[in-house]
């Protein structure tokens, strides 16, 4: 009964085997370092922190757009490399 079947059903077109949308552009796997210290006295606490310490260069999305006819990328860059202090006083 197999055979009977249109070939479109027995072997869908490989249009819809494909996924919605294609990478066109891919980045190399990356971590990222974070750290922190924390110190508690009386009254008040000090949280010195960083990130991205190794300052990895990454995208944290892309897309491609050919709204004008030319396909043309767009992409977010991540963060740079951070630091600061957090202070708290408990009164």
């Amino acid at each position: 009964m197999l055979n009977a079947l249109p070939r479109s059903v027995i072997s869908p077109p490989r249009l819809l085997l494909r996924p919605a949308f294609t990478i066109m552009r891919q980045q190399n796997f990356y971590a990222l370092l974070n750290a922190h210290a924390l110190a508690q006295f009386c009254g008040f606490s000090l949280n010195m922190w960083a990130k991205n310490l190794t300052n990895t260069k990454y995208c944290t999305f892309a897309i491609d757009s050919s709204a004008s006819g030319e396909k043309h990328y767009f992409g977010q860059k991540g963060m740079p490399v951070m630091v600061g202090v957090d202070v708290n006083v408990n009164f």
